[in-house]
């Protein structure tokens, strides 16, 4: 249990529903099933998307492989360059993919005035680590090489994610600071993993609120296969020099089983001298900001989000 801390009630109605609906939880069934399964509960979760000003699909040839990536452009465009962010979806490296970021992306677009171009990276087990961090810095090359084709201003670019995405976006701006880069004007982490060396115990205060150990395991092993979770592409917290990395916004949920890992991982970053904005919503579950049909906080915390980036990425 998050002792001293209340389960927000929609999120504490939304485990009673999906208790009472009962069926194979995600690490009982096989990647394809669990992805037809985390897809078909997108508009259960996920208010209606906003309509925004444009939406484009885009396509870029990465090593023999397509990736895919879709920008958003927000309403009451004037013709001037906008801030932009990079993000990364959640769903442990196994999961998701543009359509399940995509109500997010709208709502954070609209409410950031920012460009957002979601980024679809390859899923694990099919693909396993280090592929994802590779293409993630491919797609956030792409994206800041050709700024002005999508609207941005490449002086007022961020690079973030959710949960996994998190994580990605977290090596990603390790890997610009470690190259003398200062291409990524600020960073979004929402609820990343940091740690995947982590034990169950560590992880056990949070675990069961939406997110269970084995859940973890299930995604980590897919993941990893063979390779080392110390290694610091694959446990960002685990580099050795934090420092240099650009002004940091860390969401996190009291009960979440990432909970620490996030809060460790903030501690590092301002040991470092990195600015870090840290937002907690002691009351929420992970992988809420993608639930705010179920949870209305989920709105709010998404328009806090756009301001702390508005922001970070004024002129």
């Amino acid at each position: 249990m998050a002792t001293g801390r209340q389960l927000d009630p929609h999120a504490r109605a939304l485990l009673d529903v999906l208790d009472q609906a009962g069926g194979p939880a995600l690490n009982e069934m096989s990647p394809e099933d669990a992805r037809v399964y985390f897809a078909a509960g997108r508009d259960f979760f996920a208010a209606d998307p906003e309509p925004v000003a444009s939406v484009e699909d885009i396509h870029v040839e990465h090593l023999g492989h397509r990736l895919e990536m879709r920008a958003y452009r927000p309403n009451g465009g004037d013709g001037q360059l906008k801030p932009g962010l990079v993000y990364f979806h959640g769903g442990g490296w196994v999961l998701g993919d543009l359509e399940s970021q995509d109500p997010l992306c709208r709502k954070l677009c609209n409410a950031s005035g920012a460009v957002i171009v979601s980024v679809n990276y390859g899923h694990a087990p099919e693909v396993r680590f280090p592929v994802a961090n590779e293409e993630a810095a491919a797609a956030f090359d792409y994206v800041s090489s050709h700024a002005a084709t999508f609207g941005i201003d490449d002086r007022r670019l961020a690079i973030g994610g959710e949960s996994a995405g998190g994580a990605i976006a977290a090596v990603v701006a390790q890997r610009e600071a470690g190259d003398g880069r200062r291409r990524i004007a600020a960073q979004l982490l929402c609820y990343p993993v940091t740690d995947l060396t982590r034990s169950e115990t560590a992880r056990e205060p949070q675990q069961g609120y939406f997110v269970t150990a084995p859940m973890l395991r299930w995604f980590t092993e897919h993941y990893l296969g063979d390779a080392d979770p110390a290694d610091p592409a694959a446990s960002p917290l685990r580099s050795e020099d934090l420092s240099g990395l650009p002004p940091t916004i860390l969401i996190l949920c009291g009960f979440d089983p990432l909970l620490q890992e996030g809060i460790d991982y903030r501690d590092r970053l301002v040991d470092a001298g990195v600015s870090v904005t840290t937002r907690l919503y002691p009351g929420q579950i992970h992988a809420f900001l993608t639930m705010d049909r179920q949870i209305p906080e989920a709105h709010d915390a998404i328009v806090e989000i756009a301001r702390l980036l508005r922001q970070s990425l004024a002129p």
